[in-house]
């Protein structure tokens, strides 16, 4: 389909473009239509009405329009040259006249759904690519975490040391969840994703220690790439803040 459209000529082009090459198909078909009309004895206008069209979907549907204006006058001056007007001819070139501006109509809705075709094409390749993109990043960032995790277990059990890459992985997941919600190319609000991350932290450590937590952050937009890593920064802060900031299992 996409290269069906790099055949054709990008729009808009000079009027005298347009116009000159519109002018010349319309020519170059009916000459060919006079032809078959002289050797075969066969009468009509219908080879003029495929010089219509191309003129649609090469440029649009005024190049149309006039081609169809045009076909229909070298028609009346070459076919109907004694027909008593509007006895005659009147009928036959009516009807061609609208059947040409229908044409034309037709042209000109298929380039436009061709161009629609190709840009919905290239967004989802450009989407797929994306997806591809972030997704590798999170995969290594995920190796990353794990490798972290595994030089500073020394002293941990396996289960806080699994909970502890969990928690990180989760802030990643977390980040996404706003991604979802948000339209292509938005930014985060990490106003909003920080008092969210706050408080689901708070929710999964206050049984270690009865702390009230408290989110305080400015209204900046931040994209996904820099979101996660400050979202993993502010996990470890508060998460070391619940096990460790207050001894003795006071409450605060």
């Amino acid at each position: 389909m996409e290269k069906l459209l790099l055949l054709l000529p990008d729009r808009p082009q000079p009027v005298l473009v347009r116009y000159g090459v519109t002018t010349f198909i319309i020519c170059i078909f009916f000459g060919i239509q006079i032809g078959i009309s002289t050797y075969s004895g066969f009468s009509g206008l219908f080879l003029l009405l495929p010089a219509i069209f191309l003129s649609g979907i090469l440029f649009d549907r005024g190049s149309a329009f006039y081609g169809t204006l045009l076909a229909t006058v070298m028609a009346g001056l070459f076919f109907f040259p004694h027909a008593t007007f509007p006895h005659e001819a009147a009928i036959p070139l009516m009807l061609f006249l609208v059947t040409g501006l229908g044409v034309a109509s037709v042209a000109e809705g298929l380039r436009k759904a061709l161009e629609r075709v190709v840009r919905a094409e290239r967004a989802k390749d450009l989407l797929l690519r994306e997806v591809m993109h972030r997704t590798k990043n999170n995969l290594t960032t995920i190796i990353a975490l794990l490798r972290l995790q595994s030089r500073s277990a020394d002293g941990s059990t396996l289960s806080e040391a699994l909970d502890t890459a969990a928690g990180r992985v989760q802030v990643m997941a977390d980040v996404h969840d706003f991604l979802t919600n948000a339209t292509p190319g938005q930014s985060i609000d990490m106003n909003r994703y920080l008092d969210e991350l706050g408080h689901k932290i708070g929710a999964s450590l206050r049984g270690i220690r009865p702390v009230a937590l408290q989110v305080t952050a400015g209204s900046v937009e931040l994209p996904a790439e820099k979101a996660i890593p400050v979202g993993i920064i502010v996990n470890e802060l508060v998460t070391n803040s619940f096990k460790y900031a207050f001894p003795h299992r006071r409450p605060h």
